[in-house]
């Protein structure tokens, strides 16, 4: 990428891309064919540059925000099929919900919206080595063949409870 002089033109640009992607740096320095160090230099530098990228940081925030709110409390939409409009609901979003009342109330600690972390202990984990493993699944498999009961004492360290293997 080659360092290049600065186009009035590339304000409009820019807007319209942060519409796209988003006011990823890299993005914009990738299509204009410049550096990211460029890109904060124009930034600073000419101020309807640093603009067009907030507004379309912006517009493009008010957009999805827009979709999440209709989303959150659902919808109607006619769409014309071969020539026959059609109604469909879509009906209210929960996590849409949950999501535009969480952003909304992320500010106050005590909303009931606001997520928060759980502290959870993970389940036992039972670990066996190859061998092991090899071991069970060969006498499980002999008493299958057999058409046996495979009786399993149900314990902390053997979830497994007693079951009758029939022949397939």
């Amino acid at each position: 990428m080659t360092e290049s002089k600065y186009d009035p033109s590339y304000a409009d640009q820019a807007y319209k891309l942060v519409l796209l992607f988003g006011s990823n740096q890299s993005k914009l320095a990738e299509f204009f064919e410049v550096t990211s160090a460029t890109i904060m230099t124009w930034k600073e530098r000419h101020a309807e540059f640093g603009d067009a990228i907030r507004r379309g940081g912006t517009a493009a925030n008010a957009e999805i925000v827009k979709a999440l709110y209709t989303r959150a409390i659902g919808y109607d939409k006619t769409l014309n099929k071969a020539g026959e409009a059609t109604e469909y609901h879509y009906p209210p979003d929960t996590n849409a919900c949950f999501k535009w009342l969480s952003l909304r109330m992320r500010k106050d600690p005590d909303s009931l919206w606001t997520e928060k972390e759980e502290d959870t202990e993970k389940p036992k984990r039972l670990e066996f080595d190859d061998v092991e493993i090899a071991r069970k699944v060969a006498f499980i498999l002999a008493k299958g063949i057999r058409g046996e009961t495979l009786d399993v004492a149900q314990d902390e360290d053997n979830p497994v409870s007693s079951r009758t293997i029939v022949k397939g």
